[in-house]
């Protein structure tokens, strides 16, 4: 399918969320998460480089299925997306870069990519609990994750560079990598919907 995975996953995000016993949207949900999950089983043979953030949503997708179906698949599958994701995490690596590269095939981290990451590992991390699995590795690469996007943060200490009429505008922003240091409004939204679900909410 040609479809945009991210469209297709965000799609059925929403309806499964909040129309889960309306049975013509949830079918449609469903479709659009199982073409999805077709793309991401793909774009894993591929050679070429593809984007870590491009099919995250996919735990949130599949783990949201297994709510509201009660399929162990589902959860089995989203914290397969999720396992693909850490076999990229660079633990040691988020002092100098974020601790997850751009693809699969590298490059430099970028913070709404790593925060479209960070956003579904509690999900990870209490599917883990679900299956009888460790959660650690979850919990260790979002809290990795979280320090790194804060590094990122535009505070007092780091503005220096930016006109001072503009600096409070800029406060509370994170720039887009370590390289380009525009301020991109999704950076900081991966941010707080990643901070919302420590809870496990």
């Amino acid at each position: 399918a040609d479809e945009n995975p991210i469209t297709l996953q965000q799609i059925a995000a929403l309806f499964l969320r909040f129309l889960p016993y309306n049975n013509s949207i949830r079918q449609n949900a469903c479709y659009a998460a199982e073409m999805a999950r077709q793309q991401f089983v793909s774009a894993r043979k591929l050679v070429s480089p593809v984007q870590l953030a491009l099919f995250a949503e996919l735990v949130n997708v599949f783990a949201t299925l297994d709510s509201v179906e009660g399929s162990e698949e589902h959860a089995k599958f989203a914290l397969e997306v999720a396992d693909w994701l850490l076999s990229y995490y660079c633990p040691h690596s988020y002092k100098n870069d974020g601790p997850f590269p751009a693809t699969t095939c590298g490059g430099i981290s970028y913070t709404r990519g790593i925060g479209k990451i960070a956003e579904v590992l509690p999900i990870a991390a209490n599917l883990a609990i679900r299956l009888g699995k460790d959660d650690a590795p979850y919990q260790e690469a979002f809290h990795n994750v979280l320090s790194w996007l804060k590094e990122m943060q535009y505070s007092d200490a780091n503005v220096y560079f930016v006109s001072p009429a503009v600096r409070p505008r800029l406060i509370g922003g994170i720039r887009h990598d370590f390289v380009n240091p525009e301020a991109w409004i999704d950076a900081v939204g991966h941010f707080i919907l990643s901070l919302s679900r420590i809870d496990g909410n």
